[in-house]
């Protein structure tokens, strides 16, 4: 964690390695050096999101007015035994950025759950960038219907269709 390195101001003479990770909620690189230990620097300054989602690395880029758009560096970490990304690691991210759709086009209090996720895989993804595009398609007075579509390197990788009920405070 974070908190257990010294921090140093200053820039290091000789970088000797470079590790990206994720700690509270920003993505940051530490860079060692061996003139003056670890340095911290907040890359991009991209909120890392709660929960979750979160913990595997997904960025939120934007979420407003019913639209939502999350990005995603895929690692070896993340592949299934076929060296393909995992299909829950997509399921995870169209369910979170849809969920965020949902959440920038409901009220103060509102809480949107899923209530039906279908997924339909198209490409294989791999190792690297790809971005999750969601948003509210219809929406009822207790009810939200979302889509999404997870994209690496001009391909569609999953096309993905929810439900979420509305619940109440």
């Amino acid at each position: 964690m974070i908190d257990d390195l010294r921090v140093l101001g200053g820039s290091p003479r000789r970088v000797t390695g470079t590790r990206t990770m994720l700690s509270g909620r920003y993505v940051l690189t530490l860079e060692r050096s061996a003139e003056r230990g670890v340095r911290r620097e907040v890359s991009g300054y991209q909120p890392v999101m709660d929960g979750f989602p979160g913990e595997l690395g997904a960025r939120e880029e934007r979420a407003e007015d019913g639209h939502a758009r999350l990005v995603f560096d895929a690692e070896e970490r993340h592949l299934n035994q076929a060296g393909t990304l995992h299909g829950g690691v997509l399921a995870t991210l169209v369910d979170a950025a849809m969920g965020r759709a949902a959440r920038s086009n409901t009220e103060d209090g509102q809480v949107p759950a899923t209530t039906q996720l279908t997924l339909a895989f198209l490409s294989a993804g791999r190792r690297g960038r790809m971005t999750v595009d969601a948003q509210v398609r219809k929406q009822g007075d207790q009810v939200l219907l979302c889509d999404a579509d997870v994209e690496q390197d001009g391909r569609t990788l999953v096309h993905a269709v929810a439900t979420f009920a509305v619940l109440q405070p």
